[in-house]
């Protein structure tokens, strides 16, 4: 229940946005979830099968601070994930989602785990 109203909040955000092209969006919400600290995840991690254990992400603005994937590094590789790739940070230690580069997050992300791969990783590993 909970995932089908996040998909639907998804999908309402995505036509706002298609809506509201040229301006700024500010927020990613629905996906700022409360993280649970002693969440234990019952998903086996190690399973790709997308749609079972993993959901595609590729928007990029859910790697913004108080987004679900803010500070959330690949399970993998240990790249984090982020908003924009700056001249500071070292290329090959962060990862930007994207349509072409998705990053797969478990299914549980909306009860509080917060472990998530690279596509590059999940590639590897299928």
């Amino acid at each position: 229940m909970l995932q089908k109203n996040v998909t639907d909040d998804v999908d309402s955000l995505q036509r706002s946005e298609e809506a509201s092209v040229g301006r700024v969006d500010t927020e990613c919400v629905p996906k700022v979830l409360p993280m649970v600290a002693s969440f234990e995840c019952n998903q086996d991690h190690g399973n790709y099968q997308l749609g079972v254990v993993y959901n595609q992400e590729t928007n990029v603005k859910y790697c913004k601070m108080g987004c679900y994937l803010f500070e959330v590094e690949c399970g993998s590789c240990s790249k984090q994930f982020v908003e924009v790739v700056s001249a500071k940070d070292n290329a090959s230690s962060t990862y930007r989602p994207s349509e072409k580069t998705p990053v797969y997050t478990c299914i549980n992300q909306t009860k509080g785990c917060r472990y998530a791969v690279c596509g590059v990783c999940s590639i590897a590993e299928t």
